[in-house]
């Protein structure tokens, strides 16, 4: 793990796409620092977890893979016969 040692982690709250999962830990992980440092600092925990919840309302923004009404992927479907 030499290579990982550092002073800081940086984490990426803001999905880029539908299920970013890459976004979805960092905003759990700054949840779960928000929670663990709350009692020391009200006020930066409340920041962290007002930054992680707003970027988690922005990322459902994303679409979904579009479904049709036999409730299978479009692009599952598309180009076969008879769909």
């Amino acid at each position: 793990m030499e290579g990982l040692k550092m002073k800081y982690f940086v984490l990426k709250p803001e999905a880029k796409a539908y299920n970013d999962i890459y976004a979805e830990a960092s905003r759990r992980a700054m949840k779960t620092y928000s929670n663990h440092i709350r009692q020391e600092n009200e006020v930066l925990a409340k920041e962290l977890r007002s930054w992680a919840d707003e970027e988690s309302v922005k990322s459902m923004n994303f679409l979904a893979p579009k479904t049709n009404k036999y409730n299978k992927s479009v692009q599952q479907t598309r180009g076969k016969p008879g769909r």
